[in-house]
């Protein structure tokens, strides 16, 4: 028996096109975000094209198959969830609505995993019934209705298929709850381990990004300053015992004071805005705090202290800052690629610091490396 070649449709042929472009766009996205400050322009508009691309793919699939039977409707469906999702992340990322871009990563995949389950919960399903069927012709005589049910029935042979209700460690009573309980362990487990491994790579972490700008650095100018420091006057009893020399009434005496003045604009690199040369429009100085065990780092956290000097530095040197401070634990500092980490991290606390190896091996490779 031959099998011929594959064959697809133009509008086939357009999708794979289209999703291999738009697995691009997103790798290029989670995995090199340094390629952005080599061309920033082309960097945007190729991740434009392919997140607005795949979305508008998406978007045909979805209005093609609304009359078409509900498991492939439910299938394109899920399946445009992805880019619709990861477009609506990005606007949010490009536009700086970084509490905005969290609420939607998070709900989203919170989302992703509830069509997980349910497509698991329906295989589960569709699985039994197939295993029933194939028992029930095998031995007609078998009371295989009351086992689909649940109830207690002696099977002929030691089933180990999980798909199948029989298996035998899904005990004697309630196999359905306990296939349901154990399918639900199994997939969340699953899911969180994925979403763990993802969280280790490069694209999936953190990124500090600084604020844009320019100006050109000038060498320090060294002015004089002329100050006249005028001695005090004493007016001495003539007929006094003590003897003093009295200076002349009008004698000045001239100091000249070095002084520097940082004649140069604030930033450095191309641009006209207070900033950096490496940052980008979105950019903004954050003020991030470590906590850590055995001590009190959140004293006069928040408002008290860290605000006013996010504040106050924003206004001393006209850089974009966020909005409220941010506490992040030493671990997560190594959610931070290289060239994208904070600069500057602080930590306080009047207590025991407790750093476990690894806490200790992130902050070393932060301080050394990033």
């Amino acid at each position: 028996m031959s099998v011929g070649p594959l064959s697809f449709s133009r509008r086939q042929l357009v999708t794979l096109a289209a999703c291999a472009f738009w697995l691009a766009g997103v790798c290029l996205w989670r995995f090199v975000p340094q390629l952005e400050s080599f061309a920033p322009w082309l960097y945007h508009g190729v991740l434009w094209a392919a997140f607005l691309q795949g979305a508008a793919v998406a978007g045909t699939w979805l209005w093609s198959c609304r009359r078409h039977e509900p498991r492939r409707r439910r299938a394109v469906q899920t399946a445009a969830y992805l880019p619709l999702w990861q477009l609506l992340v990005f606007a949010a990322h490009e536009a700086g609505l970084d509490g905005l871009r969290a609420v939607l990563a998070n709900w989203g995949l919170a989302g992703l995993f509830l069509i997980g389950l349910a497509w698991v919960v329906w295989g589960l399903e569709l699985a039994s019934r197939h295993y029933h069927q194939r028992r029930l012709a095998r031995h007609p005589g078998l009371a295989a209705r009351n086992e689909y049910l649940g109830g207690v029935t002696d099977v002929p042979e030691r089933v180990w298929n999980p798909l199948d209700l029989a298996a035998w460690y899904y005990g004697r009573r309630a196999r359905r709850l306990n296939q349901s309980l154990t399918a639900l362990a199994l997939y969340s487990l699953a899911f969180v381990l994925l979403v763990a491994v993802l969280g280790r790579l490069q694209g999936c972490r953190e990124l500090y990004e600084m604020p844009a700008g320019g100006g050109k650095q000038t060498m320090i100018a060294q002015t004089v300053k002329v100050q006249k420091i005028i001695r005090k006057k004493y007016v001495i009893n003539r007929f006094s015992s003590i003897i003093f020399n009295p200076p002349p009434i009008d004698e000045v005496k001239l100091q000249l004071v070095e002084q520097t003045a940082h004649q140069y604009a604030v930033g450095y690199g191309a641009g006209s805005e207070a900033g950096f040369s490496g940052g980008t429009q979105r950019g903004k100085v954050r003020f991030i705090r470590l906590k850590y065990d055995g001590g009190d780092w959140d004293q006069d956290f928040g408002v008290g202290a860290d605000l006013n000097m996010l504040i106050e530095y924003g206004i001393r040197t006209g850089h974009k800052v966020h909005d409220q401070t941010e506490a992040r634990t030493v671990a997560q500092l190594a959610n931070f690629p290289l060239g994208k980490s904070p600069p500057f991290v602080y930590m306080t606390g009047q207590q025991s610091i407790s750093l476990c190896k690894i806490e200790i091996a992130v902050l070393r490779e932060d301080l050394v490396d990033k």
